[in-house]
Formats: C-alpha cells, structure tokens, sequence
C-alpha cells in the first residue's frame, strides 16, 4: 500500500463551485499468497484442440488426458485433508469435464446439486468430490511451459 500526499488542490462540488480541499492518493496492489506451495499443482500445456476432438493427446486412453492428469494432481497433494481443494479451469475445459461427466463410461467426475452463497440450487461439476471452479482468467492461449 502505498499514501502520497498530493496537499490542497482546487475541488468542485456537483454545482461546479470551487473549493479547496486536501487531497490524497493511495495505490493498493494485491497479492495472492500460498502458504504452503506443496499443496499447488498446475496442469499445463493442455492442447485444446485435442481436447475438443477427444483424440490425440487427450484421447480417453491417452497417458496425458485432462482425466488422467487431474487425478496424478491430487495425487501429488501431501495431505488433501488439510487443504480446501478445487481445480480451476477456464470455459473449454470446464464445458469438455461437464460433457464427460454425461458419458455414462466416466463416474470420476460428476455434476452434483449444491447450494450457491446466494441460498440458489445449482449443479456443482467435481472431480472424484473435489469442485471444479470456472476462471474466464485462463486462457487458452498461454505460452507452452517447457
């Protein structure tokens, strides 16, 4: 956080009468901090155009399916019953986890009825209970991670 003192300016009230007032001007830039990076997993380099299809590298039988990955990443938590868990997923991925979740071959990821903070019913998508959360922050775009 931080607090300049920009001292007395010329101010206008909504009649456009002039005034003098004192004048500050503070700037605030958030952060997200992790308090335990173990308990952070990241799935990157997801080919959405395979995902689309089903083929490829996200084939159902394919080794890097977005499935088979989301399963090795709460694999990879140290104590999954310290933590709140959730995926986070953009649009693409979230609407292909949904269409999976309607295939009668898959029961890891389920649409389950829940209640949203505003007291409405809504159908909570999961994966094997955890919650999968839509964030339009996520591209599909990004720069492959190497």
């Amino acid at each position: 956080m931080d607090h300049q003192d920009l001292g007395e300016i010329d101010a206008f009230d909504d009649n456009n009468n002039r005034f003098r007032a004192y004048a500050d001007l503070y700037t605030w830039d958030n952060g997200l901090v992790v308090k335990d990076w173990r308990n952070v997993v990241r799935i990157a380099n997801v080919k959405v155009a395979d995902l689309i299809a089903q083929s490829g590298t996200q084939a159902p039988s394919a080794a890097t399916a977005i499935i088979k990955l989301m399963a090795r990443a709460q694999d990879r938590l140290p104590n999954i019953s310290s933590v709140k868990d959730c995926f986070y997923v953009n649009r693409t991925v979230a609407s292909h986890l949904r269409l999976a979740a309607l295939d009668k071959s898959s029961a890891a990821v389920t649409i389950e009825p829940a209640i949203n903070q505003f007291g409405n019913n809504i159908h909570q998508l999961t994966f094997l209970g955890t919650p999968v959360k839509i964030m339009d922050v996520i591209l599909n775009t990004e720069a492959t991670v190497s």
